[in-house]
């Protein structure tokens, strides 16, 4: 299917939460203000406050030495990781640093272990008591993003993304009642799987992939017309959701089935969703519909030329509303004659302006 490409050009794939620390600003933020919380559900063990206390301290220095070797991941291990290792994700202080804090426990804990069975009972320990972290209500939202993104962050020997923690990261992003900074971090963790599929073997790549496009549904909500709640508001949260799913799509179901098809034209004529939002699925849809898609193509198209003449709509009036506001500064400040009309520019005679200044923007 052909859409106007001209409209299209532009959108970004990716945008810059991968870069180090965005991806704790963007779920935070972007996932809605938190209610208040309680103290951490696994505070830090005394003389433990930050990552630097745990490495010097000699039980960490045994037990990795031990799991170097051939020692097992028993329950000394477990206690450990439980009181010591894991309530880093959450302490206070360590804020400034927590990307290197979840780097160095992968790196310098998990991917130390030199038995393969203690590699995998470790990560799947770490991975199931940080899923609970994630679920709990009562824990620090902090912690709990935390949680879900070092999941996303396991990786196996040979730092290719770990297999086992996928279904965890598609759980999360596709349970519309678990909060949504966690449901974020989640969506950024299978990114990461996707990501990594070159490096995996036929079998893993496909798991990926079938995972991903399941989940890919839960994360674009009904159209406004389907809620139950039709004075509700598409939230940040929903629509960075929507959109990281429109961004996965295209690596995973190109030509789209009729089903996401028709997902991708609702949001595109849904007015409840912000506009970037529907440009993004617009684009989507041109670079993977097909004959088979069983959209209709002229209303299609129609809906992406209504899009574009809105948006250009918006950034005249916002030119529009910048160029008065400035003109005003500058009368106001006494840079202007006194008395300047709003949205009027020094210089120009009375009668030259439009009403309300639309000579002013169709001059800008």
């Amino acid at each position: 299917m052909m859409f106007d490409q001209q409209f299209l050009r532009g959108i970004p794939d990716q945008p810059a939460w991968r870069k180090p620390g965005f991806l704790l600003a963007v779920v935070l933020c972007v996932g809605g203000p938190a209610a208040p919380q309680p103290a951490l559900a696994q505070p830090p063990a005394a003389g433990f406050a930050t990552w630097k206390d745990v490495e010097l301290s000699p039980q960490f220095k045994e037990l990795v030495a031990g799991l170097k070797g051939d020692g097992p991941f028993n329950d000394t291990a477990r206690e450990l990781v439980v009181s010591v290792i894991l309530p880093q994700l959450g302490s206070a202080e360590n804020l400034p640093t927590l990307d290197d804090v979840r780097k160095k426990i992968r790196d310098r804990f998990l991917l130390a272990i030199g038995n393969e069975a203690s590699f995998t009972q470790a990560s799947s320990f770490i991975r199931d008591r940080l899923a609970e972290i994630a679920r709990d209500p009562q824990a620090d939202q902090l912690q709990r993003v935390n949680a879900m993104v070092f999941i996303g962050e396991m990786t196996d020997k040979g730092r290719v993304p770990w297999p086992p923690a996928l279904e965890t990261l598609a759980t999360a992003a596709g349970d519309p009642d678990l909060d949504p900074a966690v449901r974020i971090a989640a969506v950024a963790g299978m990114n990461n799987h996707l990501a990594g599929m070159t490096r995996m073997t036929a079998d893993q790549a496909a798991a990926v992939r079938t995972a991903v496009a399941a989940t890919l549904p839960a994360l674009v909500p009904p159209s406004a017309a389907d809620r139950q709640d039709t004075t509700a508001s598409r939230t940040p949260a929903a629509s960075w959701l929507a959109t990281r799913g429109f961004g996965m799509l295209p690596q995973l179901i190109n030509p789209v089935p009729p089903e996401l098809a028709t997902r991708l034209v609702a949001v595109i004529d849904d007015g409840s969703w912000p506009f970037d939002v529907r440009v993004r699925a617009a684009a989507v849809l041109g670079k993977t519909a097909g004959a088979e898609a069983g959209v209709n193509a002229s209303a299609v198209i129609a809906s992406i030329r209504g899009l574009a003449v809105a948006a250009l709509d918006a950034d005249r009036r916002e030119g529009k509303r910048l160029t008065e506001l400035q003109s005003f500064k500058a009368g106001a400040g006494g840079g202007g004659p006194r008395g300047l009309m709003r949205g009027a520019r020094p210089g120009m005679e009375p009668g030259m302006m439009g009403v309300d200044g639309d000579q002013v923007a169709e001059d800008g």
